[in-house]
């Protein structure tokens, strides 16, 4: 390297610089770069009017969102943040009027809502509108939406949740924001974020699996039934010459096509072997039975029957349409009711194309929890709503010695540990599908873990391994 002659006359003249521009930046222009797209860190708290899902027996705090819940946001573009913030049974504090109960407060009060946060969280829907109707557990627990400065009443109180999109999916549980319900304890978190992008696992559930399951007697989510589809008899009648009108031709049912053979069948048409289409005017239908209705056939005509069978439970599915009255959905899906309590988690139907195959979309329910794009999930599209991918279902246990594990019997499956007791079923699996069969109606065959193992082994519960996606 040259040496810089501080001698030489003939040098030109060059400033010297406090410190270089390129370690510098121009004063009101900060990186946009606020942090990795995995967990956005944008600031949130949950929305006040949210309705409680369980509570911590140890911290007696309520849950609003369980971990693994698909989440949106209720924005200051959306409303105005000003309204009744407090939420809480207030233990005997009152409010300026002498009243018990919530305490209303502004936006720039002290029990306002920071300046900091961007966002308030609330359950994705999918794109559907939901009314969610407040329950006894709720009652001097969540604020009122249609009675300002009131807690919610046992029953008759709700409030309507408009169609959004997804941000994200909650890593941990939500606790409900208590923001000065307590002298001395305040939220567990001042906000909360959201996963982004993440290989994660939750508990997954088969409808088509459920409904095949002799054990179970109630229903995980309403029956539904498929598109019918016709399919020929496989017997005939021969020599119709002499068949006198009122006669009855009944014909072989053909053999049912799904596993848990609910298939109903109809006569749908019949013709005689040239093709020719008697439908109304030679025989009356009624189900299964062609009555001959006048002696006008062919001699020796051979007359073939075209059935059409329905399926009741191959459209069954996780709520993906508006919901008017979340009790009445709760109380007509008896056991994706209890699940929803205390867990996040993906309804699909092996009996739909596509469902529970590597590589299917997914995307939100009504409630925030997991189920596949509309259609063939392998086959479609993405979509605003997509929230991911499916890589796999395993519902193959036990492994990892955990049959091994020698655990102490509780009577409560929720307290129970995962091990021996367990048949080797990891502990929320097991406790998920307690949970959803307990509420259904079932029939324990042996022992409870047993039953819940042998549910497992029929494919009716399984880990959901997702590579969430909502970029």
């Amino acid at each position: 390297m040259a040496r810089i002659n501080f001698k030489g006359q003939a040098q030109k003249q060059r400033r010297l610089k406090r410190s270089p521009s390129k370690y510098k930046e121009s004063a009101g222009r900060p990186n946009i770069s606020m942090s990795p797209g995995v967990a956005p860190a944008y600031p949130a708290v949950p929305y006040k009017y949210l309705p409680v899902n369980f509570q911590d027996v140890n911290t007696q705090d309520w849950v609003v969102m369980p971990k693994g819940r698909l989440a949106s946001m209720v924005l200051s573009t959306n409303t105005a943040w000003d309204a009744d913030w407090q939420t809480g049974n207030m233990g005997g504090i009152k409010d300026d009027a002498g009243n018990f109960g919530a305490i209303t407060v502004g936006d720039d009060s002290y029990y306002g809502v920071s300046k900091n946060i961007k966002g308030l969280l609330v359950p994705c829907n999918g794109g559907n509108k939901v009314t969610y109707d407040y329950g006894a557990d709720d009652a001097l627990t969540v604020p009122s939406a249609d009675s300002p400065g009131s807690m919610v009443a046992a029953s008759g109180d709700s409030f309507d949740l408009g169609a959004n999109a997804p941000v994200g999916a909650m890593e941990h549980d939500v606790y409900q924001d208590i923001r000065g319900a307590n002298l001395n304890y305040d939220m567990r978190n001042k906000n909360w974020g959201v996963l982004a992008q993440q290989f994660i696992k939750i508990p997954c559930i088969d409808v088509g699996a459920w409904n095949s399951f002799s054990a179970i007697s109630g229903l995980f989510v309403a029956d539904s039934a498929g598109s019918p589809v016709s399919v020929s008899s496989v017997a005939t009648v021969s020599d119709t010459s002499g068949l006198a009108a009122g006669t009855d031709l009944t014909f072989v049912v053909p053999a049912h096509t799904d596993a848990d053979s609910d298939d109903t069948y109809t006569i749908d048409a019949l013709s005689d072997d040239d093709g020719v289409t008697w439908l109304e005017t030679g025989f009356t239908i009624n189900g299964l039975i062609a009555t001959v209705a006048a002696a006008q056939f062919l001699d020796d005509a051979t007359i073939i029957a075209r059935f059409v069978f329905t399926d009741p439970d191959a459209a069954s599915d996780a709520p993906s349409l508006e919901i008017a009255s979340s009790s009445a959905f709760m109380t007509a899906n008896a056991g994706y009711a209890a699940a929803n309590k205390g867990f996040s988690f993906l309804t699909f139907n092996s009996e739909k194309a596509g469902h529970g195959l590597a590589g299917g979309l997914l995307k939100s329910d009504c409630f925030g929890n997991w189920m596949h794009e509309s259609g063939n999930p392998q086959t479609a599209g993405r979509t605003a709503q997509t929230v991911g991918r499916l890589l796999g279902v395993d519902y193959r246990f036990e492994k990892d010695l955990l049959d091994t594990v020698q655990s102490r019997f509780e009577d409560d499956a929720q307290y129970a540990v995962a091990g021996t007791g367990t048949y080797g079923v990891p502990q929320y699996l097991y406790n998920f599908a307690y949970l959803a069969m307990n509420n259904a109606g079932w029939t324990i065959d042996g022992s409870e873990a047993n039953t819940i193992k042998a549910a497992c082994d029929a494919g009716v519960f399984g880990e959901a391994w997702i590579q969430l996606n909502c970029q």
